[in-house]
């Protein structure tokens, strides 16, 4: 199980560079993914985030951009989870 969840941490932090990503922590029930500066998010970016997320959201923008991800019941700090949600956007 270790070996999986390690696996799974690795494919995450790929998946999150890929996709301009550079900061991503799980803390209680909220999973943050913050964007690199240099990655724009216009309003159909966003619209397409909130379709792909079946999840409450709440975006944050100041110099980055951080997306809040409310998880819920058995989501909660999975790292398989998160993984496959990466794979979704």
């Amino acid at each position: 199980q270790q070996v999986e969840d390690l696996l799974n941490f690795t494919c995450t932090k790929i998946l999150a560079s890929l996709l301009g990503i550079f900061r991503l922590s799980l803390k209680r029930d909220v999973l943050m993914l913050q964007f690199s500066a240099d990655k724009k998010m216009g309003k159909k970016e966003i619209e397409n985030l909130r379709q792909k997320i079946n999840l409450p959201l709440e975006f944050v923008g100041d110099k980055t951009l951080k997306l809040f991800i409310h998880l819920k019941g058995k989501e909660k700090k999975k790292t398989l989870f998160v993984k496959n949600l990466l794979q979704r956007l």
